[in-house]
């Protein structure tokens, strides 16, 4: 693993699921990955809550860059496919451990692929959710090809300077 030990996924052999986890509309989510192949499929999950209530953090489209969603943000400002929900992506997918992290702080969603912020989007808050948080696979498929290090999930925004203390530990 990038810290110790990791888990390893397998696409849809191997999945962590947490029992349901309130979620406000504010929070951060990070981990290290690491995948066993680049060309990841469509909508790779790296984590999710429940996507058609909830966030993803995971793959575009076309499996090439990182993807941060949250359904039922309204107000959507960027660009980012999926715009119908609030989104930011950004990043290339490439060899070897990169943190991943999704910061909302209540108008603002930032993705970041390493300490460098690859993507943003402005929206309302959605609402709140009380979800499972699924590691590496997704209820409807599409589990991540690689190994997934140190998750976390805070129920604040994380700030620039903390996601570059998290890559520099």
């Amino acid at each position: 693993g990038k810290i110790n030990s990791a888990l390893k996924f397998s696409v849809n052999t191997n999945s962590v699921t947490t029992p349901s986890i309130a979620l406000g509309n504010t929070f951060s989510l990070s981990a290290w990955v690491n995948p066993t192949v680049l060309a990841q499929t469509s909508y790779v999950r790296i984590a999710e809550t429940y996507y058609a209530t909830g966030l993803y953090l995971g793959t575009n489209a076309a499996g090439t860059a990182y993807k941060f969603i949250l359904t039922n943000g309204s107000g959507v400002t960027g660009s980012c496919s999926g715009a119908v929900y609030g989104c930011a992506e950004g990043g290339t997918i490439s060899s070897g451990w990169h943190l991943v992290t999704a910061t909302y702080d209540g108008a603002t969603a930032r993705l970041y692929v390493d300490n460098a912020l690859v993507g943003s989007d402005s929206f309302t808050a959605p609402g709140n959710t009380n979800l499972p948080l699924y590691i590496g696979h997704s209820i409807y498929g599409n589990g991540y090809n690689g190994a997934i290090d140190e998750v976390r999930l805070y129920n604040r925004a994380l700030t620039a300077t903390e996601v570059t203390t998290i890559y520099n530990y």
